[in-house]
């Protein structure tokens, strides 16, 4: 019981029932039988993510079937995300089990692990070893950090794209709410940083997108445009306070969210600017599969607010997330 509270009783049972459902009904995918091959082909020397195939190799070795591994993949990396969410805290106590903050949260988290835990597995593997890392690097003592860096590098040789994006993503705001005092420097080496990261990464995503394979190769459609763009950009400005840097009401991880929102914003506004040059005609699909990446940060700074309404950039992010991603599976 102190599990489920700590973890959040919404949270939990989601991630619980989930879990089951996904066990006992198996989603069919278009993945399962390229990681399959992988599988039961897997020989050392022969990626460039080796850790991934190492396990491959070894628990196949080991007599266990693919099937038995992706449930063990499954089970770790969900065993990370509960007990992550339970060392965050919220902000806010939600005083109702049933609110919009329950119901935003439940659908976010049912269709991160199916989408990764589930499906892309390879993918959601080095996430779940990357909360491992955030669970670790949050308890604060020299030896546990160490084991949070152990966790990243296991990470990015499991999955170098989805660790890079994450160090990025989750990792930077993160290690700025864990590590020195809030100051005017600080907020402006920040943003600093920001404008290099997006500016690389974007940069990064459209000129390298022909090495993720030619099933990305797809311009940015209008809808997805405008769900990546204006909407979030039209939020902000609404609700522009929620990316305040305020240390005289935030301290410590509850500034994860206002980092997280501005990061998200600099990206957000960075692929505005490339749809309007039209430099997403081949790279829409790639850089489209990056940004779902952010309903991960998304599921921690929702947690930490504890309200939809002090979290309405994380609420939409989760929300179309799942939406489209729902909607690319109807002809599975």
């Amino acid at each position: 019981m102190n599990v489920i509270q700590r973890a959040g009783f919404v949270e939990f049972t989601s991630l619980f029932f989930a879990g089951i459902f996904f066990v006992i009904y198996p989603v069919a995918n278009p993945d399962y039988e390229a990681y399959s091959v992988i599988y039961s082909t897997a020989e050392l020397g022969g990626d460039w993510e080796v850790f991934y195939i190492y396990l491959n190799h070894l628990f196949r070795d080991a007599g266990f079937t693919y099937d038995q591994f992706r449930l063990l993949i499954l089970l770790f990396s969900l065993t990370a995300l509960s007990l992550l969410l339970s060392r965050l805290k919220p902000l806010i106590q939600p005083k109702r089990v049933f609110s919009i903050y329950s119901l935003v949260m439940a659908i976010g988290l049912v269709v991160f692990v199916l989408e990764y835990f589930v499906i892309r597995i390879r993918a959601g593997f080095s996430i779940g070893m990357f909360m491992w890392a955030l669970y670790f690097l949050n308890r604060k003592s020299w030896y546990k950090e160490l084991m949070a860096l152990v966790m990243l590098v296991l990470a990015y040789f499991t999955h170098q794209f989805t660790a890079s994006m994450l160090i990025v993503f989750v990792f930077i705001p993160w290690a700025f709410t864990l590590y020195g005092k809030s100051s005017k420097l600080k907020k402006y080496v920040y943003m600093g940083l920001l404008i290099f990261v997006t500016f690389g990464c974007l940069y990064y995503l459209n000129s390298a997108y022909a090495v993720r394979g030619e099933n990305l190769f797809s311009p940015l459609n209008p809808v997805r445009a405008m769900s990546l763009t204006l909407i979030p950009l039209a939020i902000y400005c609404i609700s522009s306070a929620e990316a305040e840097l305020r240390p005289e009401l935030f301290s410590g991880l509850y500034m994860f969210h206002p980092l997280f929102v501005r990061l998200y914003m600099f990206f957000t506004v960075g692929l505005a600017i490339m749809w309007l040059l039209g430099l997403t005609n081949e790279s829409g699909e790639a850089i489209v599969r990056v940004f779902t990446l952010f309903s991960f940060p998304a599921i921690l700074a929702l947690r930490l607010r504890g309200v939809f309404v002090e979290a309405k950039i994380p609420t939409f992010i989760l929300l179309s997330n799942a939406l489209f991603f729902v909607y690319s599976l109807k002809g599975v």
